[in-house]
């Protein structure tokens, strides 16, 4: 092994679903567009809640629309 090879620390790989991504993806965004559009907690939580859930819901909702889009 070369030495310039040997002083790189092993990479570590993260494998996650499709769904495992809109998931992560939801949830920050969700904290961030809580956290910028609502000045009181209560309403950042409740908001951040509902734009999580809608983002879930149009992640499935799109997947059965391509679902029954696709060629059999």
């Amino acid at each position: 092994m070369p030495a310039c090879l040997s002083l790189l620390a092993p990479i570590a790989v993260v494998v996650m679903s499709q769904f495992t991504a809109v998931i992560v993806f939801a949830l920050f965004a969700s904290v961030v567009f809580a956290i910028t559009l609502r000045e009181e907690p209560r309403a950042q939580i409740r908001y951040g809640a509902f734009c999580f859930a809608c983002f879930l819901i149009g992640t499935v909702i799109a997947g059965w629309i391509l679902y029954f889009l696709q060629p059999h």
